[in-house]
């Protein structure tokens, strides 16, 4: 997404690069000055006056008025440069340029082909390319330094260090029947990546709603709605949406994948071990169930042969927490996305040992933990997606 003032800019004067260079004054290898456009006269040529100046090789072609397209076309698109630059553009009720102005004419298209596209070894596209450069690096020192006046709030903060490659895919990748999304969610996907307020809480987030059984403000980002603890929500669905969606990708894979197993320490732990987990484990919260197991998954190690594992994955989602711990503006550079990762492996390290506490005291092979390391790599795996559709490395 770019200004259209600057493309148009770049146009203009990738067209001047491209032309007047061969103009100029040429002296060869051996000395010998071949005399083109003289220097100090260049002014006669690209300045602000260039159309009526009598030193310069426009009057005589614009003298010829409506004979010559060619002199009108210039005359037309030089005159709407010079005043359109100075002034913002007229645009439409619809967003549109209006069709007075005359950038979309065939010879303001400098460096360009009559359809729009790039020509190869452009002077625009290098000219723009740098621009965009600059631009780029002056964000990042901006953002870097935490000066409050160069972004409106730590929310756009937050949505420029956190997302990543593929967080971009929404905008980037080709629409399909399984991607394309409506008007309104187009919307609200685009200011959540640039951390903007919510379109769709527009009309809640003037401090008088409330929401959850905390009666949490709304708040123009929708941070308290999704915090909120509401039956069925948002967060839930999410959860259930990629956890199908990777089971898929699995299957399709030809990998063997179950949902939710409850049986991960069957054939791992001691049988007296394994029927008093079975049997003192009151609620589900007490057993640890991942969210995926597969069996005979391929895996790629250093010296690059291939073997099968038995491995198992824990899916998470996140947003933006009101507490600003886990999202934090002031270290923004810690991703929120591989600080959840890192917890819930402590999570599941924790439980596992209050397991060997619990069950098996006074046991030094540690069962519990031994055998939840025996799941690939060393224990779970974390598949975490973030408020702003980043992903965790280990992904």
């Amino acid at each position: 997404m770019r200004e259209l003032i600057k493309l148009r800019w770049s146009e203009y004067m990738g067209g001047i690069m491209q032309g007047i260079v061969h103009l100029l004054d040429k002296q060869s290898d051996d000395g010998f000055h071949y005399e083109k456009l003289e220097n100090n006269h260049i002014d006669h040529w690209i300045g602000a006056s260039a159309l009526n100046s009598q030193d310069g090789p426009w009057h005589k072609l614009l003298a010829h008025g409506e004979q010559s397209d060619i002199g009108e076309g210039i005359r037309i698109s030089f005159e709407s440069i010079m005043s359109s630059f100075n002034s913002n553009l007229e645009y439409d009720a619809d967003d549109n340029i209006l069709n007075s102005d005359h950038f979309h004419n065939m010879t303001a298209f400098a460096g360009f082909t009559t359809q729009g596209r790039i020509k190869r070894g452009s002077t625009t596209k290098r000219i723009t390319t740098e621009i965009e450069k600059g631009e780029k690096l002056s964000f990042v020192a901006k953002f870097k330094q935490n000066v409050p006046t160069d972004y409106n709030n730590n929310m756009e903060r937050l949505a420029w260090f956190n997302h990543d490659e593929i967080s971009q895919q929404f905008l980037r990748a080709l629409p399909n029947h399984d991607g394309m999304m409506l008007n309104n969610v187009m919307r609200e996907a685009v200011r959540n990546y640039l951390g903007l307020p919510s379109f769709i809480l527009e009309g809640f987030a003037d401090g008088n709603h409330f929401i959850g059984r905390n009666e949490a403000v709304v708040d123009p980002y929708g941070i308290s709605v999704k915090n909120a603890m509401l039956l069925q929500g948002d967060y839930i669905r999410m959860h259930g949406l990629i956890q199908m969606m990777i089971m898929d990708m699995l299957k399709k894979a030809k990998v063997w994948t179950i949902r939710e197993p409850q049986h991960m320490f069957h054939g791992l732990v001691p049988r007296e071990c394994l029927r008093r987990y079975c049997e003192e484990q009151r609620t589900t919260e007490d057993f640890i169930i991942p969210d995926i197991m597969t069996q005979d998954h391929p895996y790629r190690q250093r010296n690059g042969r291939y073997v099968k594992q038995t491995r198992i994955f824990e899916i998470k989602t996140m947003r933006v927490d009101s507490r600003r711990t886990i999202y934090c503006p002031g270290k923004p550079q810690l991703k929120a996305v591989e600080k959840r990762a890192n917890s819930s492996s402590k999570s599941y390290l924790n439980r596992c040992k209050k397991l060997d506490e619990k069950i098996a005291p006074g046991d030094n092979s540690r069962p519990f933990i031994s055998a939840y390391k025996s799941y690939g790599n060393g224990g779970v795996a974390h598949l975490v997606v973030g408020n702003f559709g980043e992903i965790n490395k280990g992904f």
